[in-house]
């Protein structure tokens, strides 16, 4: 499944949702499967690229409930998720308490990035 992560800079929130996605990816992990994710800031990245990435993604996951008001990802809405984790007071991506709050959304909803139809596979 391909996925965009959206945060505010692109550096923190979505950079750990990314990680998690994509290497707690075995069939028991939250959210199980293989994933190829991308993350990007509504800040740091044009309303072009955010759009192409938009396009691309089959998931779009904002990390915060208003950025998925921005209008290159507000046209995409059937495919946007919010794991709202809250601003950044994190400063890093591998933050023990982001981690955390990640992986307890990811086992609270351990269906939504779930394959559908033909299996997943690991992909380069």
């Amino acid at each position: 499944m391909k996925i965009l992560t959206v945060c505010q800079g692109g550096a923190v929130r979505s950079v750990s949702m990314k990680h998690l996605l994509y290497y707690l990816r075995g069939a028991d992990a939250p959210g199980g499967g293989f994933h190829d994710a991308i993350p990007c800031g509504v800040e740091s990245n044009t309303p072009e690229t955010v759009a192409m990435l938009a396009l691309w993604a089959d998931r779009i996951v904002v990390m915060q409930p208003a950025f998925a008001e921005h209008p290159s990802i507000k046209q995409h809405s059937a495919k946007v998720s919010c794991y709202d984790v809250g601003p950044d007071h994190f400063g890093y991506a591998f933050h023990p308490a982001l981690q955390k709050s990640i992986i307890d959304i990811l086992r609270a909803r351990p269906d939504d990035f779930r394959e559908t139809g033909a299996a997943a596979s690991p992909g380069g």
